[in-house]
């Protein structure tokens, strides 16, 4: 569930499976709302392995992903716990001239 504000343009980025979708929220008037949704541009699922003292939210920075994509990516239970040497599924974002 997205909440939506009114009087402020509302962006944020979908993950479902590997396809990711960017969508915007505009207020039009009191009753209509915008919407514009469009595909990234190429994306490509990599794989991180955890060392010892990593952190989602320090990864979720460094692999510039949204925590809670790393957390539906990956199935993570409980954000507070990830182990050292495990593989972490992230997003990185390509553009279309990069080979």
């Amino acid at each position: 569930m997205f909440k939506i504000i009114f009087g402020f343009i509302f962006m944020s980025t979908i993950v479902f499976s590997t396809q990711e979708l960017e969508f915007q929220v505009k207020k039009i008037d009191n009753k209509n709302i915008e919407i514009l949704v469009t595909e990234s541009s190429e994306t490509k699922i990599q794989i991180y392995k955890i060392k010892y003292g990593d952190t989602l939210s320090e990864l979720a920075l460094k692999l510039k992903n949204n925590m809670n994509t790393l957390i539906k990516l990956n199935n993570i239970k409980n954000r507070d716990l990830i182990i050292t040497g495990e593989n972490l599924k992230y997003i990185k974002k390509g553009d279309k001239n990069e080979d």
